[in-house]
């Protein structure tokens, strides 16, 4: 067994940590998450760190990420630096491990950051009824249509779990994206595709339009077009959405 770790130079210090994480995530820490891939909070000396296991790989994927494809660990790796450097919040990237078994076929891959405390996530926001709600929502659309599409950062997954929000002060709001490893960058994202990036978020017709609205107010464009744009995409990604899960089912095994 080889196993590969890179680690962010300002936590040089952890090496010995990082190739012991293979050995030890499945006995320490505090599970989060459990489904196709295993999020666990372990406690390192002063920090409280994140580590995400990625570890159902297809035996495609197993050959493309051993020699032609960047790991997802490794994705997410370098897509949280590049955040870092736009000024685009993440939880601080401490690096990645690999673990290649016979003829250097990847088996597992983990990716470490320092646990990024928050108040919620825009999920909840979404599932609540107080009165933040559109405050939270406005300053999210604002942010993204005026610092996140204009330095060409495009969330492939933006689902409503994957943005952590904090309390900055009186209707005053922070944002941190998770989940990188899709994510990527583009030369340029006008503000009508930017806007389309929101589609994922909600189904509720009354929170797209608030976005919609917002985001167009940040961009200078039509509030009503906008909100009738989110609204159309939403329902043409929700009807495809649809009918994947039912040809899917199809095809399912039955009991």
């Amino acid at each position: 067994m080889k196993i590969i770790t890179h680690i962010n130079p300002d936590f040089s210090a952890m090496n010995s940590f990082m190739k012991s994480v293979p050995q030890i995530f499945a006995d320490e820490g505090e599970t989060l998450k459990k489904d196709r891939n295993e999020i666990k909070v372990i406690q390192h000396g002063q920090l409280r760190l994140c580590i995400k296991s990625f570890n159902r790989i297809t035996a495609f994927n197993r050959l493309m990420y051993s020699w032609f494809r960047a790991t997802k660990a490794k994705r997410s790796y370098r897509v949280a630096r590049r955040l870092e450097k736009l000024g685009i919040d993440t939880p601080r990237p401490i690096g990645y491990i690999e673990v290649y078994g016979r003829w250097g076929i990847l088996k597992k891959a983990f990716y470490v950051s320092i646990y990024h405390e928050h108040d919620f996530d825009l999920t909840a926001v979404l599932n609540s009824n107080n009165d933040d709600q559109e405050s939270i929502l406005s300053c999210f659309s604002q942010y993204m249509a005026n610092v996140v599409h204009p330095s060409g950062a495009w969330h492939n997954d933006l689902s409503s779990g994957n943005v952590l929000v904090n309390a900055k002060g009186e209707e005053d709001w922070s944002f941190s994206f998770i989940d990188l490893n899709r994510m990527q960058f583009k030369r340029y994202i006008s503000p009508a595709r930017g806007l389309i990036n929101l589609k994922k978020l909600t189904n509720k017709p009354v929170f797209l339009a608030l976005m919609a609205e917002q985001y167009a107010l940040a961009a200078d464009k039509r509030e009503q077009l906008y909100a009738a744009l989110l609204l159309r995409e939403n329902f043409l990604f929700s009807l495809r959405r649809f009918y994947r899960k039912k040809v899917l089912r199809k095809f399912k095994p039955h009991k």
